[in-house]
């Protein structure tokens, strides 16, 4: 989970089980990272998903998926070409898919 303003505070990541970053580096290089939510403005969507998808992580994204035609084709292009060989997933709403 990435979130530019600052993340989610120590009590919530503790009631609620899982790490936080505001590196949006450190979800590609991490192997313990399998699902980034992407609970951002609109026009940042694809800055985030695209990323993540690249680096072979499954992706949950809240709609609108892109604020642009141009956004929402990088976001949907990214999610159709797999990082690891294997057949992309059928987006469901919301908008999650994997490239597994």
């Amino acid at each position: 989970m990435s979130c530019p303003g600052g993340g989610v505070s120590g009590p919530e990541r503790e009631q609620f089980g899982f790490a936080t970053t505001t590196d949006v580096d450190r979800i590609d290089g991490d192997e313990e990272i399998d699902l980034v939510a992407v609970c951002l403005p609109t026009s940042v969507h694809a800055d985030y998903v695209v990323p993540a998808l690249a680096a072979g992580k499954d992706v949950l994204c809240e709609l609108p998926l892109a604020s642009t035609a141009v956004d929402a084709d990088l976001i949907v292009d990214a999610q159709r070409k797999p990082s690891d060989g294997l057949e992309p997933s059928t987006p469901s709403l919301p908008w999650r898919c994997s490239t597994s």
